[in-house]
């Protein structure tokens, strides 16, 4: 009769499978929520990481400086140890002489 009047089939889903189509649906907007925050903390990660690289970048450049100037240092250090050494050598020596004239 429906089919006579309204020229369209009735056909019932049935609940069963309306409720497995909810479901679906459920799971699958939490899978993607889950997924866009794996996402995010990841690049989060990422941009951390990033940011490291380049202070560990400009620690390492300060590092070469700052060996490059104790280089420096100890080898100016050296020289003044040997200018110490020879002047109380020297020092001696006077000491001595003036010892031996009194």
């Amino acid at each position: 009769r429906y089919l006579d009047e309204e020229r369209r089939y009735n056909s019932t889903t049935p609940k069963s499978f309306l409720e497995f189509v909810s479901f679906y649906i459920s799971m699958l907007t939490d899978k993607q929520h889950k997924v866009k925050f794996n996402i995010e903390r990841l690049e989060r990660g990422l941009g951390i990481m990033k940011k490291v690289q380049q202070k560990v970048a400009t620690l390492r450049t300060d590092l070469q400086d700052t060996i490059a100037m104790v280089e420096d240092k100890k080898a100016a250090t050296e020289v003044l140890i040997e200018q110490v050494t020879e002047a109380s050598a020297g020092a001696e020596e006077e000491k001595l002489a003036a010892n031996v004239e009194s």
